[in-house]
């Protein structure tokens, strides 16, 4: 018989039979090819969105940030502009916004000229806290405007501005300046060799930040190259899920028929033109998830981006990108059929006459021959993203995944050498049973254990990195409210009245700047405070107090001093308007990362500009106030759940996706397992030991899943809060109860969608019991 004629009489009716076995497996498939095209999508339309943003800058330009007033830096930069050097400048300042009654600091920048007049352009995580939209009109206090300013454009990504107006926001406009002086600039110079002009302009103000056009491309690619890589690491476990799944798929496909199969031999059909026809059905399975998971990522990809503020067009680029990685999809995929279909070759007629398993020692060789093709498919489709990043993290994934196997066998051996013989009969059954098929659990507990620990990534991390960086600006800082007003008795009285203050402190203040050579950042901050204005105290961790020993000392604070080696008793030497000061560290004190270049000192009347600090119970005072510029230093947690959230967005969507693969690659594994301990559990039932046995056989398998996935995420979990406990210089606020039962959730489902598929699929081989 040829392979067509096998196929019209016999594999369509099997595919018939066995229609969910061949439908988990294509949504499988799908799903996997799903994301793996998704990603290289989201990779092309941001990388548009990077080249967008630059558009807006100069070529070959110089951006430098001022923060300090600098006459020889003024100098240079009005001898290079009489030379015919193009120098923009752009002021920056703290302004007051007022919005749904709520006062806000955030920062206005003047001077682009892309910008129409009387017009804003606003960044997304202000828009997104305001729930502002283009052609919103914003009212902003303190500028030489008394109209309400129309917003033209949302900006995504943070393009010539500083990094502490991503924090709190930032206005970029064309001619609004504030009504006050600011000294703070951003100068942008249109240069032929940027890198010389930095060095040379370095060396007369080095306090200042430089950074030429590539160094800015290159920060905002990075960000784009970390979220990539991220997003691949769904992508890599998602192939090494749909690869399990094809391989452990495809050989349920030839267990199911092995009996049909053996027939056909015996009766002198060849076995090739057997595995043609076999071949004929999978193809059918492959191809159609192919076609259907291209369909599906362009709206998926589209959803993504839309969530994110950006208009996804397909172009050539992305049209080049989907046949290169669907391609490639098709050849892994071929790849694993070819493999599977070879056990036909092997299967022994005999054995399965016997009713014993088909997975014999040369089919063995086979699975494992491809498990050892996974590492080098995901570095390929990893190298196919052209993501330094990704190949990193990719490779530190596949390390990570080969020690926990190592480890999981090295438990299972463990277990296997307990001494259970001595407790319990049936306990020792059930634990040789896993440990004789371990390979299939270690494939269970990898799939259960990735899936625990993406869930968590994607929607804890970022409410935890939150709520641990309030809690640890609540226990560090005096203070939760910054204030600054030009009626600085009034906010005083409001202050004093206000219930919901537990205390605060003013403090006068100039800035100056560190002439050491090695310091980087030379703005810093001197302020005085008055022993009867000193209510909100900062906790002193190391040396004297504010008020006690030298009175010309000064309190540094913890990070300052840990970044530019700083102890007590050294000297730090300060020039305030042209003239030369020292002062004496007597103390370190704990910022919590907050304005850590503040100097403080006990007051001597020298300096006339005034903020205050408040601690407040809530915010219910700034409805009080009137022409007072407000910061709240719990923007800084906002700011890593917003730059979290916005990271995490797209890794969301695809966990979610990657959820589904992960259940189906679940009950597949399942239903195999079954098959391999179907003579077992007959020889149970002949000797009479009954249903309990078996029941408790399984209920065992699955606690046994569930403890030990459970426990490694949960340790994977933590080892990432420790590592962003070292990046933030936090206190990690971690409930593992929530997680838990987060946990155990997520397996539940898992389970009894597992048990009730594969009771569906028994139930069905059953009903379609046939021979040719």
């Amino acid at each position: 018989m040829k392979a067509n004629e096998i196929f019209k009489l016999y594999n369509l009716k099997n595919m018939k039979s066995n229609t969910i076995l061949l439908l988990l497996l294509s949504v499988s498939i799908m799903i996997t090819m799903t994301i793996s095209l998704v990603i290289p999508q989201l990779e092309a339309a941001k990388q548009k969105e990077i080249d967008y943003a630059m558009s807006k800058c100069t070529d070959s330009s110089l951006m430098i940030t001022q923060s300090y007033p600098s006459e020889k830096f003024y100098t240079e930069l009005f001898e290079l502009q009489k030379k015919g050097l193009k120098i923009d400048q752009i002021n920056y300042a703290p302004i007051y916004m007022n919005i749904n009654n709520n006062k806000n600091m955030l920062y206005l920048f003047s001077g682009y000229e892309y910008i129409k007049k009387d017009t804003a352009v606003i960044s997304k995580n202000l828009a997104d806290d305001f729930n502002i939209k283009v052609g919103d009109k914003i009212k902003l206090d303190s500028v030489n405007l008394n109209e309400k300013v129309t917003v033209s454009a949302i900006e995504n990504l943070p393009v010539d501005i500083t990094d502490t107006a991503q924090i709190t926001g930032y206005i970029k406009t064309n001619n609004i300046i504030p009504t006050y002086n600011s000294d703070m600039n951003i100068y942008l110079l249109d240069c032929r060799n940027p890198i010389q002009m930095k060095d040379s302009l370095k060396k007369i103000e080095p306090g200042y930040s430089y950074k030429t056009y590539d160094e800015r491309y290159r920060d905002l690619f990075q960000h784009l190259d970390i979220q990539i890589a991220a997003l691949n690491l769904i992508g890599i476990v998602g192939y090494l899920l749909a690869i399990a799944v094809c391989l452990t798929g495809l050989m349920m496909i030839v267990v199911k028929s092995k009996t049909d199969i053996v027939n056909m031999i015996l009766i002198g059909i060849d076995r090739k033109t057997i595995i043609k026809s076999f071949k004929k059905e999978i193809n059918i399975t492959i191809l159609i998830p192919l076609i259907l998971s291209i369909l599906f990522s362009i709206p998926i990809t589209n959803l993504i981006l839309k969530s994110e503020r950006l208009v996804y067009k397909i172009g050539e680029q992305e049209l080049i990108l989907l046949v290169l990685f669907s391609l490639f999809s098709l050849m892994v995929f071929m790849l694993y059929r070819n493999l599977s279909l070879s056990s036909i070759k092997s299967l022994d007629c005999i054995e399965v006459q016997k009713k014993n398993s088909i997975f014999n020692k040369k089919t063995k060789k086979k699975i494992k021959l491809g498990v050892v093709f996974i590492p080098f498919i995901m570095i390929a489709y990893t190298m196919l993203l052209l993501s330094g990043t990704s190949i990193m993290l990719c490779l530190m994934m596949l390390v990570f995944i080969i020690l926990l196997t190592i480890t999981l066998y090295f438990l299972f051996f463990i277990l296997a050498k307990l001494p259970i013989r001595k407790f319990n009969r049936i306990a020792l059954y059930v634990m040789n049973n896993i440990y004789s098929n371990k390979i299939f659990y270690i494939m269970s507990i990898l799939n259960l254990t990735l899936l625990l620990l993406f869930s968590m990534i994607g929607f804890h991390l970022s409410a935890i990195l939150q709520e641990s960086a309030d809690l640890n600006l609540k226990t560090k800082l005096p203070y939760n409210l910054m204030m600054k007003s030009d009626t600085l008795d009034h906010v005083v009285q409001v202050l004093k009245k206000s219930k919901d203050v537990k205390s605060f402190t003013i403090m006068n203040y100039d800035d100056v700047v560190n002439t050491d050579e090695r310091i980087k950042d030379k703005k810093i901050r001197l302020n005085e405070i008055k022993r009867n204005e000193y209510y909100a105290k900062f906790q002193v961790i190391d040396g004297e107090n504010l008020f006690e020993g030298d009175k010309n000392g000064v309190l540094i604070a913890r990070d300052y001093a840990d970044a530019y080696k700083y102890s007590i008793g050294d000297k730090i030497y300060v020039n305030s308007a042209g003239k030369e000061e020292v002062y004496k560290i007597k103390g370190i004190y704990e910022s919590g990362g907050i304005n850590s270049n503040w100097m403080l000192k006990e007051s001597e009347n020298h300096f006339t500009k005034s903020i205050i600090l408040v601690n407040s119970k809530n915010k219910s005072v700034l409805n009080k106030l009137k022409d007072t510029f407000v910061a709240d230093a719990d923007s800084i947690g906002h700011y890593i759940q917003y730059q979290m959230e916005y990271f995490l967005n797209s890794f969301k969507l695809i966990c979610l996706i990657f959820a589904l693969g992960s259940l189906v690659f679940n009950i597949n594994l399942m239903y195999l397992l079954k098959d391999l301990d179907k003579k077992d559990d007959s020889i149970i039932r002949i000797v009479g030991l009954g249903k309990d046995l078996l029941v408790f056989k399984e209920i065992i398998k699955v606690v046994f899943i569930a403890i030990i996935s459970i426990i490694i995420s949960l340790m994977i979990f933590v080892g990432i809060l420790m590592a962003f406990r070292m990046m933030f210089s936090i206190k990690i606020l971690l409930n593992i109860k929530d997680l838990l039962v987060s946990n155990l959730m997520i397996i539940s489902l898992f389970v009894i969608v597992t048990m009730l598929t594969n009771k569906r699929i028994s139930r069905n081989d059953l009903l379609n019991m046939k021979d040719i």
